[in-house]
């Protein structure tokens, strides 16, 4: 940081800052897309631990109320981890075809489908549960809650990935002419 009045950097007289390097605004975007989207991938992958937690301890003690989202816990559990791997893996990718983030973004949107449907059927068990049963269908609601949450995210930066992708084409492209 320079300062008014103190020392400056042996040759120069200050007045060179406009020729200085700075860095494109698509790596700043694409540095911020990998942070979301890593972000995004752990939230999944703790929502699909804990899913497939409260799935196998609700199915190991099976209930009325909640052996009907046992199968959907089970499906947005697994969507949700495989959301989350993709999502790790586009984060560190240096090059990214589109088709993968197109993958990536379409494994959100189907893990959001699935927390959406064992979030409203456990949301369903718990107006008509009582007791461990109430827990277990409070535990998948919350849990789908973030798995959503992880989706929407997921999706929003995967995005905002593949334009940050694409301005750096465009500009290798024009550099290259």
């Amino acid at each position: 940081m320079a300062s008014s009045g103190g020392k400056r950097a042996v040759g120069t007289d200050g007045h060179d800052f406009k020729y200085r390097q700075r860095v494109d605004d698509h790596y700043k975007l694409m540095a911020g897309a990998r942070k979301a989207l890593k972000r995004a991938a752990r939230l999944q992958l703790g929502s699909a631990m804990g899913l497939a937690t409260i799935g196998g301890t609700s199915f190991a003690l099976p209930s009325s109320a909640t052996a009907p989202s046992l199968p959907l816990c089970a499906a947005a559990s697994l969507l949700s981890a495989a959301a989350a791997r993709m999502g790790l893996a586009a984060a560190g990718a240096a090059t990214l075809p589109a088709a993968r983030l197109g993958l990536n973004s379409a494994l959100c949107k189907a893990q959001l489908a699935g927390a959406l449907c064992a979030g409203g059927m456990a949301a369903a068990a718990a107006l008509s549960a009582e007791g461990s049963d109430f827990s277990f269908a409070a535990a998948m609601c919350v849990l789908s809650l973030a798995s959503l949450l992880g989706g929407l995210l997921g999706v929003r930066s995967a995005a905002s990935l593949a334009r940050a992708f694409e301005e750096q084409t465009k500009k290798k492209a024009a550099a290259a002419r």
